[in-house]
């Protein structure tokens, strides 16, 4: 059974619009390599706008030649709405590298393998370069919005820090079957330590 771990090159982003929607100015956070960039996403069309899921080749980017960096959330929003207002103003496009929008690419989900507890849930997922990955959930209560609802229950997803991939779709299916067990483990050994201390 061939199976590997790699760290989540997860990406976390903020916007800020100008008031006709045309422009945003991006600043996200990556994982690997850990920093704080900020760029600008604009709509290249002579037509009303529209956002990115619907019409994603309306779009460009403008990344600075030289890169704009922050060291924290604060920090790069106030940069970012700063470029914006400057961009909005001055129009410097020859500070920019230009680049088409490109949407992010959803692997295919192929199936999903059901922990006998009916608590957690591994789904096998194909990649367009061929890898299959394991993502886990587990079946958990979400709090109400603001204490103003009633508690509902959802799947949430586990180990997003970490991605597993595998060769082979039915190495993939072994190894959540396991990864599964182990989950199951890890969460009644949780369970059991929260009742002693209460």
């Amino acid at each position: 059974m061939a199976y590997w771990k790699e760290p989540a090159d997860r990406i976390y982003c903020c916007s800020i619009l100008s008031p006709d929607w045309k422009l945003k100015a991006i600043y996200q956070y990556r994982i690997i390599p850990e920093g704080f960039e900020i760029f600008l996403r604009k709509w290249a069309k002579d037509t009303p706008v529209r956002s990115e899921e619907w019409e994603p080749d309306g779009w460009i980017e403008l990344w600075p030649k030289l890169p704009i960096l922050a060291e924290g959330w604060a920090e790069s929003g106030m940069k970012a709405y700063s470029l914006l207002q400057r961009y909005r103003v001055e129009r410097f496009d020859d500070d920019f590298i230009t680049r088409p929008y490109q949407p992010p690419i959803r692997p295919e989900i192929l199936q999903e393998v059901i922990h006998e507890s009916k608590e957690l849930q591994a789904s096998i997922v194909l990649h367009d370069d061929g890898r299959f990955e394991i993502w886990y959930a587990a079946y958990e209560e979400v709090a109400g919005q603001s204490g103003h609802h009633e508690p509902t229950w959802d799947w949430m997803r586990l180990r997003s820090d970490i991605r597993t991939y595998a060769d082979h779709y039915g190495d993939a299916i072994e190894i959540a079957k396991i990864e599964l067990d182990q989950l199951a483990n890890i969460r009644m050994i949780e369970y059991e330590m929260l009742v002693q201390r209460n």
